[in-house]
């Protein structure tokens, strides 16, 4: 991808990959650079992942990536992971976690660090 077409470098694309996550959501767009937009401004939820289907100009946004979920192949697709979100590390005290864990031992999806919801934090960090 150039970046005439408008997508940032920070990702790594598989071309022809979809992820199996049942936290996602579907946009409607034009163009992967609109995509890209979509994942960076999602709200529900963290956004690791995005796939591309330019043939239908869907896009799809995940909490998840391929550390934590399975991956299928999908004719016409791409898969677009964030690099931050493939490390294997935690930094400091958490605030700026980039690990791999997007679901806590009780399989409940996690929160940003910054949100008060839907769980109040026991923590916090200035």
């Amino acid at each position: 991808i150039s970046h005439k077409q408008g997508f940032r470098p920070g990702y790594s694309r598989t071309e022809g990959a979809w992820i199996l996550s049942l936290n996602k959501r579907m946009y409607s767009v034009s163009t992967l650079a609109e995509c890209a937009t979509k994942c960076n401004t999602e709200t529900l939820f963290t956004c690791r992942t995005f796939m591309y289907d330019e043939n239908d100009s869907e896009c799809w946004t995940a909490a998840a990536n391929s550390k934590t979920e399975n991956i299928m192949r999908r004719r016409n697709t791409a898969l677009y992971e964030k690099n931050e979100y493939l490390l294997e590390c935690a930094n400091g005290i958490g605030t700026d976690y980039r690990g791999t864990k997007s679901r806590t031992k009780s399989e409940q999806v996690c929160q940003r660090w910054d949100a008060s919801y839907p769980h109040r934090p026991k923590y916090v960090f200035n």
